[in-house]
């Protein structure tokens, strides 16, 4: 409930008062471990959750605007949110790719392929079908949108989740 509060305080919620707005922007400041409760939201199984962090990843993006550091933390779940099979939270996500990554989305991608491809495996491996299916997904992009050379390491790594996937 109160990552819930924190998310729907960032998105621009309605709220009683103006102090839980503020200490949910000064929790904030800590990019990186709202960069991690955000992913989490992602990945979660309800479709509610997901779409809400996909609210709190777009206040997160507009909030700290310049350095990006935490981006590699989400970046998994904010690719793979892609392909969700929620269409608000699919939208979302797309609109949240752009605007966090911008036309260096493979270059990004290329950087962090394996830490990428680990998450989607986890993912896939997720009691949620729409989690899976997302991370099957995510790892097929991945795969026809990197380079051959960026790709080929990963190769049997990236068939294991599509295989795991399907127990």
């Amino acid at each position: 409930q109160v990552a819930m509060a924190l998310l729907a305080a960032l998105a621009g919620r309605p709220h009683t008062a103006a102090d839980t707005r503020r200490a949910a922007l000064a929790t904030l400041l800590d990019a990186g471990r709202a960069a991690e409760t955000l992913a989490a939201g992602l990945r979660d199984p309800v479709a509610a959750v997901r779409y809400h962090a996909a609210l709190g990843t777009r206040a997160l993006l507009d909030l700290v605007p310049g350095e990006r550091g935490y981006l590699p933390v989400m970046l998994a779940a904010l690719f793979a949110s892609r392909h969700d099979a929620a269409e608000g939270v699919r939208r979302l996500a797309a609109i949240n790719w752009r605007h966090a990554v911008g036309f260096g989305g493979r270059a990004l991608l290329a950087a962090h392929a394996a830490q990428v491809l680990a998450e989607c495996a986890e993912q896939a491996r997720s009691d949620c079908h729409e989690t899976r299916s997302a991370a099957v997904a995510a790892v097929g992009e991945l795969a026809l949108a990197l380079p051959v050379e960026v790709v080929e390491p990963l190769a049997r790594d990236a068939v294991g989740v599509l295989v795991g996937a399907m127990h």
